[in-house]
């Protein structure tokens, strides 16, 4: 079903009960943080930080 068509009770498709555009933001993860890296770390940091997470 495509996502612009309004499912049962006319609640769309592919929509997430309950997230609104202000707690949108608490849900986004800092990647950064969790790969232990500065947020201006380049490829050359964030490969081998990326790596030691496997």
């Amino acid at each position: 079903m495509p996502r612009d068509v309004a499912g049962p009770a006319g609640v769309r498709s592919g929509a997430r009960p309950g997230l609104t555009k202000e707690n949108a933001r608490m849900e986004l993860k800092d990647y950064y943080e969790t790969l232990g890296v500065a947020r201006d770390a380049g490829p050359d940091e964030i490969k081998p930080a990326y790596r030691r997470l496997k």
